[in-house]
C-alpha cells in the first residue's frame, strides 16, 4: 500500500491521479493496447489534470469536501473497476426506504409491488437529479451506468453531498410518497431476472425442460468457492443420469468474484459434447464477464440478452492501494484485460442475439430473454434432425 499520509490535499490529488495515470499507462504498453484505446485513455487523463488545475488549493478545504473532489476526480478515469474508502460515509451510510430502480434511462418506484415511473424527488425532476449523481459515479458504459444510478438514488450519500431533498418522492400520477430512511440495504436481485432462484442462493440448477438443464450462476464470489464447486459436482452428477443434451448458463446479475471457479464445469460440459446458451444482462460485471469470455471460448456459447456492463478493454483487479489518511483509502487496478481476440467491437460486450428488457416485463416478471433462449435451442435441435 503505498502512502500519501503526510502530504498536503492538493498533492494528495495530484500525486493519486500521476499513480493512477502511470499505471494504466504501463499496463496499456505491457498489453499492446490498441491505438484507439489509448487515445481514449490520453482524453481521459488530460480531464483529470485539467479538473485538478480548476480546483486549485484544496489545501484548507473540510475533510467531507475533499472526500467530494476526489470522488469526482477519480470518476474521470472512467474505471468501474476504481474505488474510494471514506470512513465516515460508510458509517454514516443510510438506505431510502422506498426502493428506487432505473431501466432504459427512467426511474422507477417500487410501490405496492407495482413499477410506478419517478418525476421529482423533492422539489426536482428526476432528470435533473441523475445528471447531477453522474459525475461521482465511477462507470465506463453506459449499461453500467445504469446499474451504479441505481445503487446511488437509493442511498442517502450523494444527495447529501448535493443537498437533494429525498424527503417524498413524486410519481408520474401526480401521487407522493414519504420517504424514511433505514440502515439496512435492499436486495434488489429479485426484481430482476433471473426468477427461478430458490432458497434466496444466487445460483441453483433444475431440468427447465427434458433433456434442458438451466444453470443459474449468479455469483463468483470467492468466499463461496467451495460451496460453488460442490453445486458443480451435484450438476455432473445429475448430467450423469439424464440425457441432458443442453444447457442454459444463466449469468445475469453476476457482479464477479473468482474467474476461474467456472472453468472446470465449462470443460465437463465440452466434454460431455452438451450446447447451449448463455443468458446476460448489463448487471454482469468483473469475474462475471470474464465467466462470458470463457463460455464463449470453450462452449461457443451463444449468448442471448442485453449488454454487459463492461468493455471488451477495460482496467480491472482493484488490488493497488493508496492510503491518504486512517480514514481515507483508494483502490486501483492492477490489470488490463483484452476481450478484443473474442469479442471484436468496442464498448459494452453484446450479446449475439439481443432481447430488450422493458418495464413491463419486470412487472409482470416476464423472462423474454429465458423465453428466447429455449425457442433458440428448440430450432437449433430442430436443424440437428
Amino acid at each position: 500500500m503505498e502512502s500519501l499520509r503526510n502530504l498536503p490535499k492538493t498533492e494528495q490529488l495530484f500525486y493519486v491521479a500521476k499513480i493512477i495515470k502511470d499505471k494504466s499507462l504501463a499496463l496499456m504498453k505491457e498489453k499492446s493496447a490498441s491505438e484507439e484505446f489509448i487515445k481514449n485513455q490520453m482524453e481521459i487523463n488530460k480531464n483529470v489534470d485539467e479538473y485538478i488545475s480548476c480546483l486549485g488549493n484544496v489545501d484548507a478545504v473540510s475533510d467531507d469536501k475533499f472526500y467530494e473532489y476526489l470522488t469526482k476526480m477519480l470518476a474521470k478515469f472512467h474505471n468501474a473497476h476504481l474505488g474510494v474508502r471514506y470512513k465516515k460515509e460508510v458509517e454514516n451510510r443510510k438506505y431510502l426506504n422506498q426502493h428506487l430502480l432505473c431501466l432504459n434511462n427512467k426511474v422507477y418506484a417500487i410501490c405496492d409491488e407495482k413499477l410506478l415511473e419517478v418525476k421529482k424527488i423533492g422539489d426536482k425532476p428526476i432528470e435533473e437529479i441523475c445528471q447531477q449523481m453522474t459525475p461521482f459515479i465511477f462507470y465506463e458504459t453506459n449499461e453500467w451506468l445504469d446499474v451504479q444510478l441505481c445503487k446511488y438514488l437509493n442511498m442517502t450519500t450523494l444527495y447529501d453531498i448535493l443537498d437533494i431533498d429525498y424527503s417524498f418522492i413524486e410519481l408520474e400520477n401526480g401521487q407522493k410518497l414519504k420517504v424514511d430512511t433505514t440502515k439496512d440495504y435492499f436486495n434488489f436481485l429479485k426484481c430482476f431476472p433471473p426468477y427461478d432462484l430458490t432458497d434466496d442462493k444466487p445460483y441453483n440448477y433444475y431440468l427447465i425442460q427434458p433433456n434442458i438443464i438451466k444453470i443459474n450462476y449468479i455469483t463468483c464470489d470467492n468466499k463461496l468457492k467451495s460451496d460453488i464447486e460442490k453445486f458443480f459436482e451435484e450438476i455432473k452428477e445429475r448430467i450423469e443420469k439424464e440425457d441432458i443434451k443442453n444447457y442454459i448458463l444463466d449469468v445475469r446479475g453476476n457482479p464477479g468474484g473468482n474467474s476461474e471457479i467456472i472453468l472446470p464445469l465449462l470443460h465437463y460440459l465440452r466434454g460431455k459434447n452438451i450446447t447451449g446458451v448463455t443468458l446476460t444482462d448489463n448487471r454482469v460485471f468483473s469475474s462475471g464477464t470474464w465467466a462470458v469470455r470463457y463460455a464463449k471460448e470453450i462452449l461457443n456459447t451463444t449468448l442471448i440478452g442485453q449488454p454487459l456492463g463492461q468493455g471488451n478493454i477495460r482496467f480491472g483487479q482493484s488490488s493497488g492501494k493508496i492510503e491518504l489518511s486512517d480514514d481515507l483509502i483508494i483502490c486501483y487496478s492492477e490489470k488490463l484485460f483484452d476481450f478484443s481476440d473474442v469479442f471484436k467491437k468496442s464498448g459494452a460486450i453484446k450479446p449475439d442475439i439481443e432481447v430488450p428488457l422493458t418495464i413491463e416485463d419486470l412487472q409482470n416478471k416476464k423472462d423474454k430473454t429465458l423465453a428466447t433462449a429455449l425457442e433458440y435451442i428448440k430450432n437449433k435441435n430442430r436443424e440437428k434432425i
